[in-house]
């Protein structure tokens, strides 16, 4: 793709908070790219009510979310970054994370991101996300997942 043609994709990219009428599409993004059932489409409309769920649209098509939740010790955690595959490598995940910081203000955002998913990791360290440590078995599947932090 030229880098005309780019800029205008990313120009197109709209980020916003996403509302119950979201939920659907946010479920359906999530399915089709990780392959599975994550969540629910009540966790999905917990969130968008009691947490901050933000969304990528292309014109009317959701390309990307983030989810987060604040914890009981009031820091606010990623539980889902999704991005649909063909609008990957335009900047929406760093939009995303840039927005959840805006709108948060100042407090503490954890995320747990797969050892193998070397682009978040550069995504994470390069917005100055720092590991605080490898937890082993994070989702009770084996897999270990590297618990990061930033200060905003």
């Amino acid at each position: 793709m030229n880098n005309a043609l780019q800029n205008s994709l990313v120009d197109m990219i709209r980020i916003s908070r996403a509302g119950l009428q979201d939920v659907k599409a946010i479920l359906k993004l999530e399915n089709n790219v990780w392959k599975e059932n994550v969540t629910s489409i009540w966790d999905e409309a917990m969130a968008v009510r009691y947490g901050m769920v933000l969304k990528a649209t292309h014109g009317k098509q959701i390309v990307g979310a983030l989810i987060a939740l604040r914890t009981w010790h009031g820091e606010d955690y990623i539980c889902d970054l999704v991005v649909n595959p063909c609008f990957r490598e335009h900047g929406i995940a760093h939009r995303l994370k840039k927005e959840l910081e805006r709108r948060i203000g100042k407090g503490r955002i954890l995320t747990a991101v797969k050892p193998t998913n070397l682009a978040m990791l550069k995504i994470n360290h390069d917005l100055g996300y720092r590991k605080i440590r490898t937890i082993r078995n994070f989702h009770r599947d084996g897999k270990p997942h590297i618990l990061m932090e930033k200060r905003v």
